[in-house]
């Protein structure tokens, strides 16, 4: 998909300067945007067809959790990860996921479990279609556990640490044996929830995660050096 498709894909209720946020932080972590690329309020204001308030707002937030860098004259410059920092990333996922899933598997419903599994179902069904959509649809899933488990104040650290690992899982939308990879993974956590089995939901969700560390850690590593 493109910018503007993901930004429409990403907005539904969400502020815009939220909705910009979330895809200019998907498009430097998976490299569309590449690392030292000035980012201007005027060009992507038009590419969103938004005002260039919520864009300063989202150029503000990518600079305050370290992806951007503010720049003389008006805009920012695309900064990225280090693999240091995807490896502390996934470590406060791991944690994050260690507080929230007890009351996922308290809170769940048949409905929701339902849906969450059909959402799957899509991906199956999409995955030699349209592969940018399939790991959108993976990654609503995992989230969604989030906002099920109803944990306060999680949302705004999910907002946070989840933002790059869902940002990081995109970068499978050009894998097609990855992608099928995180469906299972994902049904294989549901699987452990639907069971209200906690030490078999920590086991498949930390399986998940390491993968999703390695397979980023990788494309990193293959990036150039500026």
């Amino acid at each position: 998909m493109s910018l503007r498709e993901d930004f429409i894909f990403y907005a539904g209720e969400k502020p815009a300067y939220q909705a910009v946020y979330e895809t200019l932080r998907d498009a430097i972590v998976c490299g569309r945007i590449p690392k030292g690329e000035r980012m201007l309020e005027i060009y992507y204001a038009e590419i969103f067809n938004v005002s260039r308030t919520p864009i300063r707002s989202a150029f503000r937030k990518l600079a305050n959790n370290g992806l951007a860098v503010e720049v003389p004259g008006g805009g920012v410059e695309a900064k990225g990860l280090d693999v240091s920092g995807i490896e502390n990333i996934f470590k406060f996922q791991q944690a994050l996921e260690r507080l929230a899933f007890p009351q996922v598997i308290q809170n769940m419903t048949r409905e929701a479990l339902a849906e969450l599994f059909g959402r799957l179902a899509d991906c199956e069904r999409l995955i030699d279609q349209d592969m940018q959509l399939v790991a959108h649809l993976n990654e609503s899933v995992h989230r969604k556990l989030f906002e099920i488990s109803r944990f306060e104040g999680i949302m705004e650290a999910v907002d946070l640490a989840y933002g790059f690992v869902q940002a990081f899982n995109l970068l499978a939308a050009r894998d097609r044996g990855r992608q099928i990879a995180i469906t299972e993974e994902h049904r294989a956590i549901l699987s452990a929830i639907q069971q209200r089995d906690q030490v078999l939901l920590n086991s498949v969700a930390d399986y998940h995660l390491e993968a999703c560390r390695l397979f980023a850690v990788q494309f990193y590593q293959k990036l150039p050096r500026l």
